[in-house]
């Protein structure tokens, strides 16, 4: 009986493999995920000796039992655990390597960082392949080892799913350790040593082209050693060796410690000169004559020095110290980082917007600027006979003046501008000369004094090419007890004009020329207008103004008007002229600014009064674009304005008049004319009373009978 048993057994086994087969068989059309079929219950009958879980059929007819929880957690740990050391070791190694070889290879062969990343990782790698034993046997010494599976059990997805899943966050996390010598090593070391081996060169060529541009017998540049407090030689010429030298030292000392350069004809008659530093300089037997040393400027603190012994043809000229203080400029640029540099620029220029002969680029000039400034204060302060003289030039951004040099006992300041006369000389635009009594006396004025008894004050304006204030000249206390005259005025005023050149610049001059020729040229056409086309020049006679409006912005409401007048095409009075008006007219004027002709007349500026007579005759051009112009078409446009010595001119009111009606013939007389708010500043002068006297003519001088 048990015989029969273990037979029909042994035969249903048989009849449910046969089954499963067949149904193997007839899923292979199906897609691959529907070709491990589970059995059913009833398949499931006789399979006995097995573990548990959801068996599996595979393709050839095995079947095989998924692996439990505990043994996919078991293989997931187990094939995370490599693959954590595997990617430390190789991250670590790569970064270490790779910046070995940056260091190293990359600058003495000029490979690039992306070949010392390569070199780096096939290191890694080579060492990554020895250490994976090593660190699955140190895994399983602390009992971390793959579950008993079988071979088939491996080969189910579920199973690879989490084998790959342990790699791929065992990779991960070992590659994020990694990366910890980052935390420790130099990571700009390599840029550094190629930006130094680079500069070498380049400082090489600089050195050796400085020597044969200004005709040096030799040339170095040194650099400041901050930690040993000395100078040490970067780059020389051929004739020279490499040295370090204190900052003691003779003249290469003075200019390291003070900043200044130094340019010495003859460095015998100086007191910086030593006969065992310069009869026979460091040994090379060059006996030093003349020097020319230059500071190099980086974040606003000498880093280095250039330096030019002996020229060959006579002595180091002032465009010599020009040259060499641009080549220092760009020595500084190539020492730093581009953004560091851009940075320092753009706080340069901004420094530059707002103060006046702020120091930009060329430091020679600044130095000889302040070097000259002392001989000429002291040549004014004797010729005006005053105590004290002193420059003060204007900071834009705050408000303040503050001093660029002085002569006499005035102390040096910085102040708002109502802290002094001549703050008010800056704000108004005009000279301030009084001999001061006691009831002149302005204590919120004296301020700025220190304790200096003024009794007479001279303040005289500097204006630039656009009559702004750039500072004043401030003389106080004329030694004669009496006050400045008019002859002291017009020899300050002169000087003023000198100072404004130097401090708006190289183009100063042409400016000014330019300016003159447009007056020239208006005046020329007021009196010869007879000779001109009828058509292409009209005449104003402006006479006077009368209740103008009061100054909004001052506290004594007096006004500085002028005006100006240009031909336009259509009335603009009954053209929507939208908002912005004063800057529209302001830009146009600037751009006539930058040519020879004028298309915009202008009268003279009448300071502080409210009822100006200027009894001025101003020619007005009609403008090329406009010569076509249908005279029906155009009209004069008449703008008041009220002068302002620190920012824009404000715009006052307007008006116009068509060309069409004015005649051809002089006119007889001025007449007044009403004045016209300016768009979106309707209520901010009151313009109920204002009237302008004027008159126009075609090609043709009115000459009024009253004034001419």
């Amino acid at each position: 009986a048990p015989s029969v048993r273990g037979a029909a057994r042994r035969s249903e086994v048989r009849l449910a493999q046969a089954f499963v087969a067949w149904r193997s068989r007839a899923a292979r059309w199906q897609p691959a995920a529907a070709r491990l079929l589970p059995l059913q219950a009833s398949d499931r009958r006789g399979i006995a000796g097995m573990s548990g879980g959801e068996p599996r059929v595979l393709e050839d007819g095995t079947v095989v039992e998924l692996p439990t929880p505990e043994q996919l957690k078991m293989l997931t740990l187990a094939s995370a655990l490599p693959f954590v050391g595997f990617g430390f070791l190789d991250n670590a190694l790569m970064i270490l390597f790779g910046d070995f070889m940056d260091a190293t290879l990359c600058v003495y062969f000029n490979f690039s960082t992306m070949a010392a990343a390569a070199i780096g990782n096939t290191i890694s790698d080579a060492a990554g392949i020895f250490s994976g034993g090593a660190v699955e046997r140190l895994a399983a010494r602390f009992g971390v080892e793959e579950p008993p599976i079988s071979r088939e059990q491996k080969t189910l997805w579920e199973s690879k799913f989490w084998q790959y899943t342990g790699q791929a966050v065992g990779i991960v996390i070992g590659c994020t350790l990694g990366c910890c010598p980052l935390l420790w090593l130099d990571l700009e070391r390599g840029d550094r040593l190629k930006r130094e081996k680079e500069q070498c060169v380049i400082f090489q060529s600089v050195v050796d082209k400085v020597a044969e541009m200004l005709h040096g017998e030799a040339a170095e540049l040194v650099f400041v050693d901050p930690k040993r407090g000395d100078l040490y030689s970067k780059n020389v010429t051929s004739n020279l060796h490499h040295h370090r030298w204190r900052l003691t030292d003779g003249f290469m000392g003075h200019a390291a410690r003070s900043g200044k350069f130094v340019n010495v004809a003859d460095v015998h008659d100086e007191l910086y000169y030593d006969p065992e530093l310069h009869e026979d300089f460091l040994g090379t037997g060059i006996v030093v004559r003349s020097l020319l040393c230059m500071p190099v400027w980086h974040k606003n603190e000498v880093v280095g020095l250039i330096n030019v012994i002996n020229k060959k043809d006579g002595t180091f000229t002032t465009r010599d110290e020009d040259v060499l203080s641009a080549i220092s400029t760009h020595v500084a640029v190539a020492m730093g980082k581009t953004s560091e540099n851009f940075e320092e620029v753009l706080e340069n220029c901004e420094k530059s917007m707002t103060q006046q002969a702020s120091p930009m680029w060329n430091t020679t000039t600044v130095q000889r600027r302040k070097t000259l400034f002392e001989p000429v204060l002291k040549g004014m302060s004797h010729l005006l006979g005053a105590e004290s003289i002193s420059l003060l030039l204007l900071d834009e951004e705050h408000g303040e003046l503050y001093t660029e040099a002085v002569e006499g006992r005035l102390p040096k300041r910085r102040g708002k501008l109502v802290d002094s006369y001549a703050g008010w000389t800056v704000e108004r635009g005009l000279v301030f000369n009084r001999r001061l009594g006691p009831e002149d006396v302005e204590p919120e004025r004296l301020r700025a004094y220190d304790g200096v008894e003024v009794s007479s004050v001279l303040c005289v304006p500097i204006f630039d090419t656009r009559r702004k204030c750039l500072g004043a000249f401030e003389a106080v206390n004329k030694m004669s007890k009496e006050a400045f005259d008019a002859e002291d005025v017009q020899y300050v005023q002169q000087v003023a004009n000198y100072i404004a050149l130097m401090l708006e610049g190289p183009t100063a001059e042409l400016r000014r020329v330019l300016a003159l020729t447009r007056q020239h040229l208006q005046h020329k056409a007021a009196i010869e207008t007879s000779g001109l086309q009828r058509d292409s020049m009209v005449v104003c006679f402006l006479e006077q103004a009368q209740d103008l409006p009061e100054n909004c912005g001052d506290g004594d409401g007096m006004m500085d008007p002028y005006v100006t007048f240009h031909v336009v095409q259509g009335d603009p009075m009954k053209e929507d002229q939208g908002p912005g008006l004063a800057q529209r007219i302001l830009s146009q004027r600037s751009q006539v600014l930058r040519k020879h002709s004028w298309e915009i007349g202008k009268s003279k500026t009448e300071f502080m009064d409210r009822f100006p007579k200027w009894h001025e005759t101003i020619a007005i051009p009609v403008p090329e674009a406009l010569k076509d112009t249908p005279p029906d078409d155009l009209y004069i446009h008449v703008l008041l304005w009220d002068y302002d010595s620190l920012k824009e001119d404000h715009l006052v009111a307007q008006a116009s008049f068509p060309l069409s009606r004015m005649p051809r013939a002089a006119a007889r007389g001025a007449r007044p004319f009403a004045l016209h708010p300016i768009p979106e500043q309707e209520g901010l002068y009151d313009l109920g009373k204002a009237r302008i006297w004027l008159s126009f003519s075609r090609g043709v001088d009115p000459q009024p009978s009253d004034a001419s």
